[in-house]
């Protein structure tokens, strides 16, 4: 969650290991970038969580992010 620079930073660290890779940030990544990632948008966070074996939240701490993981959120990621 967050796709800026720190977040595309991860994204390409990880891609050797083969993961399936999905992001969701407000914008997103031009195409080219994407497919050379090998990333995939998730418009909805909600949508994508239970997706999701890691979840790397990238955001700073503002205002608008606090609580963006609330016990709701967190509810719809997998167990474990």
């Amino acid at each position: 969650v967050g796709c800026g620079r720190i977040g595309k930073l991860l994204l390409q660290r990880l891609k050797p290991f083969g993961c399936n890779l999905l992001y969701h940030d407000r914008l997103k990544m031009e195409p080219e970038l994407e497919t050379q990632i090998g990333a995939k948008f998730e418009e909805d966070v909600d949508a994508m969580l239970p997706k999701c074996d890691v979840v790397v939240i990238n955001t700073p701490l503002t205002e608008k992010t606090k609580g963006m993981f609330d016990k709701d959120r967190i509810l719809k990621m997998k167990k474990g």
